[in-house]
């Protein structure tokens, strides 16, 4: 009796525990398949982080292409009002060299050249030129009068004079000898010292207009070294090409003024050359 007793005892507890292991293996089926989820889910969310990631790299990239273009923008627009800056500026300079050569070309009229020899090897003595216009010097000389084309004149002369320079420009009147009906009496002491005061005028004159154009082409050439130093340091195209454009304007400034100082200053040695004779 007491062994049939222990048998179901064994029995009920081996029942028991076949029970509780089904339990436990159940457990263990559920819980391995909500891993599997948990990782699935795990996966798809780096999944939508790097997506995500991915996403704000693109829109920063955009971003920055955006500020790029702005920061161009507004540098095109620098350039832009420079040159503009520049454009305004050629008809001024244009106007003052024609100007300064009209002038030149009258104040030219009745210098003395005690022999002045041309390009073609004809050498005229007791030179004076007469006339002064677009094409050619009319020029007065031992033996007649000549008139010369700019190929035919001395380099010196034909800088000064810059024949064919305002052919595009509204032409001037030709600067030309003033004719007397009679010929001059000599001067009275009243007359030559009038005529030297005006002199005296004249000659400091043109000393104060040489040096201001001497200053005015340092400061010029001052502008010029700084384009090509900013020419030299772009560093996109568009920036070179336009602060190559603004050297090249300055530099044609910088050759027009020193052409204007070459005959300022050969005018001031003509002026101080040709005092008003005593009496």
């Amino acid at each position: 009796m007491e062994s049939k007793f222990y048998l179901y005892f064994v029995l009920l507890i081996g029942i028991i525990g076949g029970c509780y292991t089904m339990y436990l293996n159940q457990d263990m089926d559920a819980l391995n398949q909500k891993l599997v989820q948990t990782k699935h889910a795990v996966s798809n969310a780096n999944g939508q982080i790097e997506n995500t990631q991915r996403q704000i790299d693109q829109k920063k990239e955009i971003a920055d292409t955006i500020q790029l273009i702005e920061t161009k923008k507004a540098e095109k627009e620098t350039l832009l009002a420079e040159v503009k800056s520049i454009q305004d500026l050629e008809p001024a300079l244009a106007e003052a060299m024609n100007q300064a050569i009209q002038k030149v070309r009258r104040e030219s009229v009745g210098m003395s050249f005690p022999e002045l020899g041309l390009v073609s090897g004809t050498q005229l003595k007791n030179a004076v030129i007469q006339k002064v216009d677009e094409e050619e010097i009319i020029i007065q000389h031992a033996e007649g009068v000549k008139r010369a084309k700019a190929a035919d004149l001395p380099p010196e002369l034909k800088d000064r004079f810059r024949l064919g320079a305002l052919a595009t420009s509204k032409p001037a009147p030709a600067a030309a000898m003033p004719t007397a009906e009679a010929a001059p009496t000599a001067p009275s002491a009243e007359v030559v010292s009038a005529a030297r005061q005006k002199y005296d005028k004249k000659l400091l004159d043109a000393r104060l207009a040489t040096e201001r154009m001497q200053k005015d082409l340092a400061a010029l050439k001052q502008q010029l070294s700084q384009a090509e130093s900013d020419m030299n340091s772009a560093t996109s195209a568009t920036r070179k090409f336009y602060t190559k454009s603004r050297r090249d304007q300055i530099s044609l400034q910088v050759q027009a003024l020193e052409s204007r100082v070459t005959n300022a200053e050969i005018e001031l040695k003509r002026i101080e050359g040709s005092p008003p004779i005593e009496p």
